[in-house]
């Protein structure tokens, strides 16, 4: 299981961030420099696999 955090940006021009931790705490994937939708769902399918808790921070 990994444990998946998601940052997301005002707009498209800004970027978006994600960090993946497994459950032993290691650092599985961290990006700030993700633009689209589409980028957040493959980042989030490929590293779900295997069960997933997933955070988010949204703008208000």
């Amino acid at each position: 299981m990994h444990y998946i955090e998601i940052d997301l940006a005002w707009t498209y021009s800004n970027e978006s961030g994600i960090c993946v931790i497994a459950d032993n705490g290691q650092i599985i994937y961290c990006e700030s420099k993700v633009f689209s939708d589409e980028m957040i769902a493959d980042i989030v399918a490929e590293h779900a696999q295997e069960g997933a808790i997933v955070g988010i921070d949204a703008p208000s």
